[in-house]
């Protein structure tokens, strides 16, 4: 159940892709002509780490359920006080202040997609099948999103609000129909479908 529910929380995540692609107009509408320089990739890669943030939070789940939290308790901060050192490297040989973001994009990726998922096989017993199972339907889902909502950034415009809401409004209906047809099974589909469907009888 815990990795089904990581599945459906990944899958989920994707509403964020829209986010992802708009993020100069919406920071825009936002802040107006002070957008603050960087801002925008600091957004980007923010909504990028949330996705394999899910991955790390949920794993710890399952150890929490398992009530054993010794080894993650010492991993995962040890895990994050390395970023530290890496950071100030990079800062002295100046790289720009994006380094910070994407040292914690790293983390979060070798915890959600490495570290956590070697303490589940192990301490709650999952099998390296069922958690590869989940992570290649997330990549599928991701994917199927992914290159449409990019094709379609790069053949509208944005700057004007009939292209933002006009890009906005189809880059939701393909994180739904890729949310809907790759990323739930034949049951969730079934439920969504009966659920809509009763809705619309009563209406």
């Amino acid at each position: 159940m815990e990795l089904f529910s990581i599945r459906i929380q990944r899958t989920f995540q994707l509403v964020s892709t829209p986010m992802y692609f708009l993020a100069d107009p919406l920071l825009y509408i936002w802040l107006g002509d002070n957008v603050p320089e960087y801002t925008t990739i600091f957004l980007q890669i923010a909504i990028v780490q949330s996705l394999f943030q899910v991955f790390d939070v949920s794993f710890y789940t399952a150890l929490y359920a398992k009530g054993q939290l010794k080894e993650n308790a010492l991993i995962s901060p040890m895990l994050n006080l390395l970023a530290f050192p890496v950071v100030y490297l990079l800062f002295e040989n100046g790289f720009s202040p994006v380094a910070l973001s994407w040292a914690y994009l790293i983390v979060y990726v070798l915890a959600g997609l490495l570290i956590k998922p070697l303490l589940i096989v192990k301490i709650v017993d999952y099998k390296w099948n069922e958690i590869l199972s989940v992570f290649i339907r997330c990549f599928w889902v991701t994917v199927s999103a992914a290159i449409p909502s990019f094709f379609m950034n790069k053949l509208l415009d944005s700057s004007t609000v009939k292209g933002f809401v006009s890009e906005l409004l189809l880059l939701v209906v393909i994180v739904v129909i890729s949310i809907y047809t790759v990323g739930l099974d034949e049951i969730m589909r079934k439920k969504i479908q009966n659920f809509i469907w009763s809705k619309v009888k009563l209406c």
